[in-house]
C-alpha cells in the first residue's frame, strides 16, 4: 500500500515540468525548515518557562530556621 502510494507520487512528480518540480521541492524544503524552526522555538520557550518556576534551593528552608521547643528545654 505504501509502495503504491510512493509510486503514484513519483509518477505525478516526474510528469510535471522542471520548473514545477523545482517549485514543489522548494516549497517542501521551506515548509520543513519553518516547521523545524517553530519546533525549536517552542522547545526553547518551554525550557525557559520551566526553569523560572523551579525554586533555587530545593529542600532548604527559605525563611528563618524553625526552633523546636522540645530541643530547647529550660534547665
Amino acid at each position: 500500500m505504501i509502495r503504491t502510494l510512493i509510486d503514484k507520487l513519483n509518477r505525478w512528480y516526474n510528469s510535471r515540468d522542471s520548473w514545477v518540480q523545482l517549485g514543489v521541492l522548494s516549497g517542501f524544503c521551506l515548509t520543513s525548515l519553518v516547521l523545524l524552526w517553530l519546533a525549536i522555538r517552542y522547545i526553547q520557550f518551554d525550557v525557559r518557562s520551566y526553569n523560572t518556576k523551579v525554586p533555587a534551593y530545593i529542600g532548604r528552608p527559605s525563611g528563618p530556621e524553625f526552633k523546636d521547643s522540645t530541643k530547647h528545654q529550660k534547665q
